[in-house]
C-alpha cells in the first residue's frame, strides 16, 4: 500500500487537494466549542492552516472514544489521503464504511489490457500467483472482445463483465475522501487483520495530522510535548523531594546512631567508673583496715609498756617499803 498526502495547489488557484481539509478542521473545532459551551484556549489561523492548540487538543483527547460530541468532530474534519494499494483493500474498507470508496475506470482498464504491472503480488504464493494469472488471461479475453465489438449496448455489459472478472490484486490509485471518524473506523478493523496492507495503513494513519487527539483511542493516546515536559518537571521534583527525604533520612539515622554510640560509650564509662569506685571502695577498706589493725597494736604495744612501767614502778615501790 502507498498511502500519500496530497498537496494543496495554490499557484493555479484549484480547490482542493489537501491532505487534512484545514477549513473543515476550523469549522469542526467551533462546532465542537459551540457544543460542548467551551471557549478556544490557544487554537489559531497561521496563514491556509489552522492549529489547533495543546489545551483545546487536550479537552478532545480527553474525552471518551464513544462520547458523541468526539465523535461529531472527528465526522467534521476531512482528509484526502491519495491510496494505492489493491482492489481488495478498497473493496474491504467499502464493506467497513458501508460505502463506495473507489471509482475503477474500467475503459481506461480495458483500452488497454491487463499485465503484471497492474498488480500487486508481492507476498503471494506460487500458486496465488498462477490463479491471479488465469484470472488475468480470462480478463484479458473479455477485454479483447470488448474492443472489437461495435454495439454500444453489447460493449456496456462487457465492460459490467470485466469490472465484475477484475482480479482482487489489481493495483488501484485513488484520492479518497475521508472523514476523521471514517479512519478510527478502519483503524479499528485494521487491527484485526493480519494482511501487510492494513498493518501499513495502521502506520500511515499514525503520521496523520492531530492523530493523536481526533483518531487515537483513548488508551492508546500519548501525551502531548508539553504535558510530557510538565511530567518530566513533576518526575524531576518528586524525585528531588525523595532525595532529600532519604537524606534527611539517613542524616536522622546518623544522628540516632552517633546518639546510640555515645549512650553505649557512657554506659561503658559509667561502668568503668562504677568498677573504680567499688575498687576504691575496697582499697580505702583495706588501708581503713591497716590503719586500724596498725593503731590497735600501737594500743596494745602502748600497753604492754605502760603495764610493763607499771610493774616496775610497783615493785621499787614495795621494795622501798621493806627497807623502811
Amino acid at each position: 500500500m502507498i498511502l500519500a498526502k496530497t498537496i494543496k495547489t495554490i499557484i493555479d488557484g484549484e480547490n482542493g487537494k489537501v491532505f487534512v481539509d484545514q477549513e473543515t478542521l476550523k469549522n469542526a473545532h467551533h462546532n465542537f466549542l459551540n457544543r460542548t459551551h467551551k471557549n478556544s484556549k490557544d487554537s489559531y489561523n497561521l496563514g491556509d492552516f489552522y492549529i489547533l492548540g495543546e489545551e483545546d487538543a487536550k479537552v478532545i483527547r480527553d474525552l471518551d472514544d464513544q462520547d458523541i460530541n468526539k465523535q461529531k468532530f472527528q465526522q467534521e474534519v476531512l482528509t484526502r489521503p491519495q491510496i494505492t494499494t489493491h482492489l481488495a483493500w478498497w473493496k474491504e474498507a467499502s464493506r467497513v464504511l458501508k460505502r463506495n470508496l473507489f471509482d475503477v475506470d474500467i475503459e481506461k482498464i480495458a483500452s488497454k489490457g491487463l499485465t503484471e504491472n497492474d498488480f500487486m503480488f508481492s507476498s503471494f504464493t506460487e500458486k496465488e500467483r498462477e490463479n491471479l494469472k488465469i484470472e488475468k488471461d480470462i480478463a484479458n479475453k473479455y477485454i479483447d472482445d470488448f474492443n472489437k465489438e461495435t454495439n454500444k449496448e453489447r460493449k456496456q455489459k462487457m465492460l459490467n463483465s470485466i469490472k465484475v472478472l477484475l482480479p482482487n490484486a489489481y493495483k488501484h490509485t485513488q484520492i479518497a475522501v475521508l472523514s476523521y471518524y471514517d479512519i478510527s473506523k478502519l483503524m479499528s478493523y485494521a487491527k484485526t487483520q493480519k494482511d501487510s496492507e492494513w498493518k501499513e495503513f495502521l502506520e500511515c494513519v499514525q503520521k496523520f495530522d492531530n492523530y493523536n487527539e481526533l483518531i487515537a483511542p483513548k488508551n492508546e493516546q500519548k501525551k502531548s510535548r508539553k504535558e510530557m515536559l510538565e511530567e518530566e518537571e513533576i518526575e524531576k521534583l518528586i524525585l528531588d523531594t525523595k532525595r532529600r527525604e532519604e537524606k534527611a533520612k539517613q542524616r536522622k539515622e546518623n544522628f540516632e546512631r552517633m546518639k546510640q554510640n555515645a549512650k553505649e560509650k557512657w554506659g561503658e564509662w559509667k561502668q568503668k567508673v562504677a568498677i573504680w569506685e567499688i575498687k576504691a571502695i575496697f582499697k580505702a577498706y583495706d588501708f581503713s583496715q591497716t590503719l586500724k589493725n596498725k593503731a590497735k597494736t600501737a594500743v596494745n604495744g602502748a600497753k604492754r609498756v605502760i603495764s610493763v612501767v607499771k610493774e616496775k614502778v610497783q615493785t621499787k615501790q614495795d621494795k622501798n617499803e621493806r627497807t623502811m
